[in-house]
């Protein structure tokens, strides 16, 4: 007989092979063979899916590209009308796009009405972009600054050169707050005569300044502001349009880069609380557009306005 492990031929009585050694079935029967099931390739180790899509043609795609877009926008909308996301969110963040300074005006009488417009509707941002802000650091000259003066200081009005882009936004916000600080100033003088900017009060000597101050502030002096006309500086004074204040005009213009005729001096006057009143800011123009330079400038000097008074004064 045939042992049933190994497969060599044994005699008929034999218990345990004399090969393999493992003992025989004593019913002598062989065990049943276990089927022969080949190995499956690797390709047909990968589950298939039961139902495979159909590839999709160029005009499935469009249209399912079109539907998404239409979605989305769909979607934006409902979250900008809800509140979801505020309107302020969806302004680029680009220098070219989130500019302080608007887009400039034809003449400097347009640029100083414009800011007294924004001044009667207490707009500050629109107060601010009258101004000259990114092309007044992109065009300033500190170099020619410093030489005219012979020094440098902390508290000029631009602080560093635009050498890099850091040092032009740092440049940027600079001028923003020295902006911010004439507008401020002039609300003070005008609309707020309980408290002093530049001085400061104890409350000992002042002990309800902040309830005079909500007192002051709760008519505003320039609700009722109508522009009335224009005049030249020499109205005002002869001085300004002498050999050497326009010599001196030139030498301050040269750190703003530009030349004497791009700077202007403009007198509007208006209407508001019952009074005539001045205005007299100095203007800049840079790429052809007119811009706001500083509320006081030289007119105002010669006149012997205060700085904190903004270029403004009235009859009363």
């Amino acid at each position: 007989m045939l042992c049933v492990f190994c497969g060599k031929n044994l005699n008929p009585d034999t218990r345990f092979c004399s090969y393999c050694g493992k003992e025989l079935p004593s019913s002598q029967e062989a065990p049943k063979s276990v089927p022969y099931v080949e190995a499956p390739s690797l390709q047909s180790a990968v589950p298939t899916p039961k139902n495979k899509p159909a590839k999709r043609t160029g005009r499935s795609l469009l249209f399912g590209l079109i539907g998404m877009i239409l979605g989305a926008v769909v979607l934006a909308s409902v979250l900008f009308f809800t509140g979801m996301i505020p309107f302020d969110s969806a302004k680029s963040t680009d220098s070219a796009v989130a500019r302080i300074e608007g887009p400039g005006y034809d003449t400097p009488e347009e640029a100083a009405e414009a800011y007294l417009t924004a001044l009667k509707n207490q707009d500050v941002d629109a107060m601010a972009s009258t101004f000259a802000v990114e092309s007044y650091v992109e065009n300033y000259d500190l170099a020619a600054l410093c030489e005219r003066l012979q020094a440098y200081t902390p508290s000029l009005d631009m602080k560093l050169p635009a050498s890099n882009d850091y040092n032009a936004r740092l440049d940027v916000e600079t001028r923003k707050a020295v902006i911010i600080s004439q507008i401020e100033y002039q609300y003070f003088v005008f609309n707020v005569p309980s408290a002093d900017m530049e001085s400061t009060l104890l409350l000992e000597d002042h002990p309800d300044i902040v309830s005079s101050m909500e007192k002051d502030t709760k008519d505003y002096v320039f609700a009722d502001l109508e522009i009335t006309g224009t005049m030249k500086p020499e109205d005002l004074t002869d001085i300004y349009s002498s050999e050497s204040n326009q010599e001196t005009i030139a030498a301050q213009v040269k750190p703003y880069g530009v030349d004497e005729k791009d700077v202007a001096t403009v007198i509007i006057t208006f209407d508001a609380s019952g009074k005539n009143w001045y205005f007299c800011p100095q203007l800049i123009r840079y790429e052809g557009k007119w811009y706001v330079q500083t509320l006081s400038g030289n007119l105002a000097g010669l006149l012997s306005w205060q700085p904190r008074w903004g270029g403004m004064a009235n009859e009363g």
